[in-house]
């Protein structure tokens, strides 16, 4: 899933967002200050390989989406996408 850097044009604030819909990115707000002037930033992909690893279904021994815990397989949004 897609996540892109911004930073706040009024106040200086940067901030990072998962965004699922083009859409979605009309509606993003700083998180410091409320403005809905946002600039997205150059960044590079993070990606992040283990060699040998192995995958693991959302919600079983790791976190998916970002979360610090497991979440329920049924309530995850990466979930749809796998």
């Amino acid at each position: 899933m897609p996540t892109f850097d911004y930073v706040c044009r009024k106040c200086g604030h940067e901030m990072e967002f998962l965004i699922f819909k083009a859409e979605e990115e009309a509606e993003l707000r700083c998180g410091k200050c409320g403005a809905k002037r946002l600039q997205r930033q150059l960044s590079a992909p993070a990606i992040k390989v283990k060699a040998g690893a192995e995958a693991v279904p959302c919600g079983e021994r790791s976190p998916c989406c970002g979360d610090r815990e497991s979440c329920d397989p049924s309530s995850c949004p990466a979930a749809k996408f796998r």
